[in-house]
């Protein structure tokens, strides 16, 4: 029988990398017999963020660290919700929750030997509690939103025929979409890099292409 596995979003660096070796992952892969995976261990090439929506998609359990609150672990965690996926949801303790998810169960952990037993033992209280709590995903997608709009659902509206101008406006808006999820994949890439090579270029690198993205996102709004 296949093992259950648990898809992990967090922070990818330095500073949230003892908590994942010493942790997170030992407690899944040893303690609870599952197979954690993370999108920076994936072998071989291929595109990281279908591989990233496709293991958010297929994992048993979704377990997302909030710590250091990146832009790129808020997107995922998106993608997780609005698949209706299980999310487990972690943060540093004295950091703040967003807002959206203020309402919803955070375990709190600190940074040390006592917070790292603590975590352990409520990482695998809430596993083994999942067959109750998981039953019915619940996340701000889920809640609000009515059934027949959720992912997967189907769709009943007849589209409204689409003139000239609205074509060039939808063909643009694809573009700019296409261009930012390429940006995104190459900022991911470089933010990788970065862990492994101090490389100034990488940061000069990394903050023209968050300058771009957010342009791109500001013009893509405009067009939405």
């Amino acid at each position: 029988m296949s093992r259950p596995t648990v898809f992990v979003i967090m922070a990818l660096g330095p500073a949230q990398q003892g908590i994942y070796d010493a942790v997170i992952k030992p407690t899944f892969n040893e303690d609870l017999g599952w197979t954690c995976q993370r999108i920076d261990e994936l072998p071989g090439a291929g595109n990281l963020v279908r591989q990233m929506v496709e293991l958010i998609a297929a994992a048993t359990l979704v377990v997302a660290d909030l710590t250091l609150l990146r832009p790129e672990v808020l997107y995922e965690l998106g993608i997780a919700h609005a698949l209706g996926n299980n999310v487990l949801t972690l943060i540093r303790k004295g950091e703040d929750i967003p807002f959206d998810l203020g309402s919803y169960r955070t375990i709190e952990y600190e940074d040390n030997a006592a917070g790292a037993r603590r975590l352990t033992r409520d990482l695998t209280v809430a596993v083994q509690a999942l067959p109750q709590w998981g039953a019915k995903p619940t996340n701000p997608v889920q809640d609000f939103l009515p059934p027949e709009r959720h992912i997967g659902a189907p769709v009943n509206a007849t589209p409204l025929p689409a003139t000239p101008a609205d074509q060039e406006a939808l063909h643009e808006f694809a573009y700019k979409k296409e261009l930012a999820a390429k940006i995104r994949q190459r900022l991911h890439y470089v933010h990788i890099a970065q862990i492994q090579s101090p490389d100034p270029s990488l940061s000069i690198e990394a903050d023209e292409l968050d300058r771009r993205l957010r342009e791109l996102r500001d013009e893509i709004a405009r067009l939405g």
